[in-house]
């Protein structure tokens, strides 16, 4: 996990926008860019391990 903070975020309505950079057979790459009253306030990066089911 990865955050970067752009700016300050104060008072106002904060909207979290998610979007699949890479979805592998093994990992998920997914960016999180944050905005406050539609300005960029920060952008997240998350690794996740792809889950198996096991038969």
């Amino acid at each position: 996990m990865t955050l970067d903070y752009l700016r300050p975020a104060f008072a106002g309505t904060l909207v979290a926008k998610p979007n699949i950079i890479r979805e592998g057979k093994r990992f998920i790459v997914v960016v999180v860019d944050v905005f406050l009253d539609g300005a960029q306030v920060s952008r997240g990066r998350f690794i996740y391990k792809r889950a198996f089911a096991s038969s």
